[in-house]
């Protein structure tokens, strides 16, 4: 059950999107990961869902809760 209160999840969520977007298009220009901060589970399932529909990046989350975030590179 969750709440969203004056759009704020979706703006959340769109702004993780172009974020993911962004740090996808430097990983693509210059083949080197792009660590983005510690996110919540819900965050990151959103940035993992956006990157999978880019070809030739991917995700992968590390670390630990509260700590957890995700790493974007190229595809091996």
């Amino acid at each position: 059950f969750s709440v969203d209160i004056a759009g704020y999840k979706k703006a959340r969520d769109q702004g993780l999107v172009e974020t993911a977007q962004a740090a996808a298009e430097q990983v693509a220009a210059s083949g080197q990961a792009v660590e983005l901060k510690a996110m919540s589970a819900a965050e990151r399932r959103v940035v993992h869902a956006a990157i999978n529909e880019i070809s030739g990046i991917v995700t992968e989350s590390v670390g630990v809760d509260p700590h957890r975030h995700i790493v974007i590179k190229p595809a091996d």
